[in-house]
């Protein structure tokens, strides 16, 4: 489970963007969980599919980050 480790600790860095990567975290859940097949045991789902739930979390904080700079190069201009 090293990358599940990894997972972990990057989420508990209390740095500038914390809480903005839970929120990430949780829109990566509902667009993975969306995709499974019916089924009650989600947790193991999610276990099973982790690597894809960990592309979809970096893709969209990618894109988090991406809007963030765009801001923030917007706002010196």
């Amino acid at each position: 489970m090293d990358g599940l480790e990894s997972f972990e600790e990057m989420l508990e860095n209390q740095d500038l963007h914390c809480y903005e990567r839970l929120a990430v975290v949780r829109n990566a859940l509902e667009e993975l969980l969306s995709k499974r097949p019916a089924t009650n045991q989600q947790l193991g789902y999610i276990l099973s599919k982790f690597e894809v739930f960990k592309k979809l979390y970096q893709d969209n904080y990618e894109t988090y980050i991406n809007g963030f700079f765009v801001k923030k190069t917007l706002k010196k201009k």
